[in-house]
């Protein structure tokens, strides 16, 4: 899970400087949005991804509800994302929430009520950021128009034929400063999510055998 210590976590390399959310979006199909939270000050991260557990289900069928699943495969490197400062408060609480909800049991997935958008805007709603959106593009378009450095000085953001743009692997908002590829460092605190965890040490006593994680 995100959020815990492996022994090769990039976050204990690094300044710490400050901590971000990072809102994702991917175009394809119909779309996906996601989330990651990072905080370098304590080494935690989490990313939350929502989709059909059946990756091939179809729109007619995901109207209906399919079951659904966290930790839903995404692009880090391939998606276009929005980065915004916070303070360490809101960073640890998102990564709480974060991890609570991928170590816990998924709901159906809906495509028209409960889809990767809605449950990103659930966990961001704190800040301000529920838009209402059920549609991946339409979420990214207000996000961009909200928050992109592009766009924070244009008196036309918002109106309908200001096309939110995207570019694979773009990033559209404000990242920290950790002296290296930002994007390098979440695809790989993401790919850590995905290993099996092994522990580092193991220790008998009494007949039971307990390892740190």
């Amino acid at each position: 899970m995100f959020g815990h210590t492996h022994t090769n976590n990039p976050l204990k390399f690094v300044d710490k400087d400050g901590k971000d959310i990072t809102i994702f979006y991917e175009p394809d199909g119909s779309g996906h949005i996601f989330l990651a939270a990072v905080n370098p000050d304590k080494g935690t991260s989490a990313f939350l991804s929502f989709g059909p557990k059946d990756h091939g289900a179809s729109k007619i069928e995901a109207v209906a509800g399919v079951p659904g699943e966290f930790n839903f495969p995404a692009d880090v490197l391939g998606a276009s994302s929005l980065t915004i400062q916070t303070n360490p408060g809101v960073t640890d609480q998102l990564i709480t929430l974060i991890n609570q909800m991928n170590s816990g049991a998924a709901p159906d997935f809906y495509a028209l009520s409960r889809n990767c958008t809605t449950e990103v805007q659930d966990a961001l709603k704190d800040l301000g950021m529920d838009f209402g959106d059920i549609d991946p593009a339409t979420f990214w378009q207000d996000l961009y128009d909200r928050f992109s450095e592009d766009v924070k000085d244009n008196p036309f953001k918002g109106l309908p034929y200001l096309s939110a743009p995207h570019a694979p692997g773009k990033e559209y908002g404000n990242p920290i400063n950790l002296g290296m590829n930002y994007r390098q460092l979440l695809q790989q605190l993401y790919i850590n999510q995905e290993l099996p965890r092994e522990p580092k040490a193991c220790v008998t006593a009494g007949g039971e055998t307990t390892c740190d994680q």
